[in-house]
């Protein structure tokens, strides 16, 4: 299965602490984040293509990653204005093949099992599947879930329940044939609700996830990828 890898975005919450390089790339240990969910991904030999969406400082990016030692070619998928996470993947979609995708945040890292991740996409038969996990703070939105861990309510910014995206998702690519291209829109806020009556499923991932979005969850970041090499 082919993933996408939504790294386009500016930072504009770390300006203050990385100022002259984009999110994906904020120096952690010494490393770009970005190499983090690339090594992640590298662990699993169900992935095929990698595309990272690119638009602020498109270039360092690919400079960066144009040629890499994993076991997966890297394409690149240019924005020339920014598209929205929604947008961002309706762009991407022709560099990827098969009924599904893989969607990962650049911002955002988990050690969610791929392969058990896809098995639980195809044992639900639903158009989607969403990591989620326990997170605390009035930033993360709300996902609600019923005993068959099908989604009734995704509120991007409610953070009315104990769970909440972890950042990695399962798709459907047929969900984004209503999306015009060029068309910019947030997944988690237009496009996710939208789709829940066809059947969104949350997989429950254990052991968290780490952010970089702020200052402060930035600066937890070394400690925490640490801790995760360490298991």
């Amino acid at each position: 299965m082919d993933a996408i890898i939504l790294a386009g975005g500016l930072g504009t919450r770390l300006r203050s602490v990385v100022s002259d390089v984009p999110k994906p790339l904020a120096p952690v240990n010494g490393r770009p984040f970005l190499d983090a969910l690339l090594e992640c991904l590298d662990r699993f030999p169900h992935i095929g293509n990698v595309v990272l969406t690119v638009g602020y400082s498109a270039e360092s990016i690919k400079e960066r990653h144009a040629y890499t030692h994993y076991h997966f070619p890297i394409v690149f998928s240019h924005e020339e204005s920014p598209l929205g996470t929604g947008g961002a993947i309706k762009h991407a979609l022709p560099l990827t093949t098969g009924d599904d995708v893989i969607v990962l945040n650049g911002d955002t890292y988990s050690d969610v099992e791929i392969g058990e991740l896809m098995k639980f996409h195809q044992e639900k038969k639903g158009v989607a599947t969403i990591a989620v996990a326990m997170k605390e703070g009035a930033r993360y939105g709300a996902v609600a879930f019923d005993d068959d861990h099908k989604i009734y309510s995704f509120d991007e910014k409610s953070g009315a329940s104990d769970f909440v995206n972890a950042g990695t998702s399962v798709l459907r690519r047929s969900l984004f044939d209503s999306v015009s291209d060029g068309t910019v829109c947030s997944l988690e806020k237009d496009l996710i609700p939208q789709w829940l009556k066809q059947g969104v499923y949350a997989y429950v991932h254990q052991d968290g996830f780490l952010d970089i979005g702020t200052p402060e969850s930035y600066a937890e970041s070394g400690w925490y990828l640490n801790t995760r090499k360490k298991r």
